[in-house]
């Protein structure tokens, strides 16, 4: 990798696959704390340099994360942050590293959703006790473990609560009866989602055409990464319950307004406004021009012409 180092490679910590040297890629078990240590030296360097490095640690696009000084470097990755995305590690003597010869890690655990909420704005407080209408946009937010960095299906579905002869039976006969396992599925539209620091943040239109019935309607999400349904704590694939909406329409709101005034802010008492504002008047006004001084304007005279040399003429008298 250049300044002064070869190659770098993991003394300690649990990893899910085997690298080569042709991709350098670990794959890390999540939590699992690893011990990332020069592996070899670059050719010329002796005993005297080799100890503590600079250690670079950068995102997926090459921005720097963070950076350390010492002869290892401690590194792990929390469930949040594992799935897709990969981190760059690089050491170097000098302060800076050259993009070759590092290594790519990405963490590894079992895909969850740990949390969701509905908000009124992105990333919100949960509103979930909201009653929305149709027209509104609405945001959805869910916390996941195991799929950051991955692309999402977010798939958006109508709760179908009619009572049925055959659903009251079953509410009297078997005390562990669930409604839901006998809710039809009604789906109503699906989006691809991008899932950041583990989180996925959308938005969408509450469109009147999802409305069912004269009552108001419940809905709820599905998230798929690629064929897989994530599941919950709970072993259950159906989240963020629910987004309840009442049977009233609102104008959809097209556009977002936003502040288009230059004028500036201010914060505090606003000024007092000024009435009367005094006129500022000259009675005597002089030009040096060439180491002489010139006299343009007094008050009550007419000044015809100055130097000879000058081009500055009076057009008018002053007063």
């Amino acid at each position: 990798m250049g300044k002064g180092i070869k190659s770098l490679k993991i003394e300690y910590g649990e990893l899910l696959n085997v690298s080569t040297p042709a991709n350098n890629h670990f794959t890390l078990k999540a939590d699992e704390l690893a011990h990332i240590t020069v592996g070899e030296w670059a050719p010329g360097i002796n005993g005297l340099y080799q100890g503590n490095v600079n250690w670079f640690r950068y995102d997926n696009k090459k921005e720097l994360l963070a950076n350390d000084y010492g002869n290892r470097l401690n590194f792990s990755i929390p469930k949040n942050h594992c799935g897709s995305y990969t981190h760059y590690i690089e050491a170097s003597l000098s302060e800076n590293c050259d993009f070759t010869n590092g290594i790519y890690i990405n963490g590894h655990c079992d895909p969850l959703i740990t949390y969701s909420k509905w908000c009124i704005q992105n990333d919100g407080s949960d509103q979930r006790d909201h009653d929305f209408s149709f027209g509104e946009n609405v945001f959805l937010s869910l916390n996941t473990e195991g799929i950051n960095g991955n692309w999402v299906t977010v798939e958006l579905y109508r709760l179908n609560d009619d009572i049925t002869i055959e659903k009251i039976k079953k509410w009297l006969t078997d005390k562990n009866y669930d409604p839901k396992e006998d809710d039809k599925l009604a789906k109503i539209f699906d989006k691809q989602a991008w899932v950041i620091n583990g989180e996925i943040n959308t938005d969408f239109t509450i469109l009147p055409t999802w409305k069912k019935g004269e009552d108001g309607n419940k809905f709820y999400v599905k998230i798929k990464d690629n064929s897989q349904y994530i599941r919950d704590n709970n072993h259950d694939y159906i989240h963020a319950r629910f987004l309840r909406v009442k049977n009233k329409t609102v104008p959809i709101q097209t556009k977002i307004e936003i502040l288009t005034s230059n004028s500036p802010v201010k914060i505090g008492d606003t000024e007092k406004k000024v009435d009367n504002i005094s006129k500022c008047r000259f009675r005597v006004i002089n030009f040096t021009e060439r180491g002489g001084t010139v006299e343009l304007f007094n008050e009550g005279k007419f000044i015809n012409k100055m130097d000879a040399s000058s081009k500055f003429y009076t057009i008018k008298n002053i007063n």
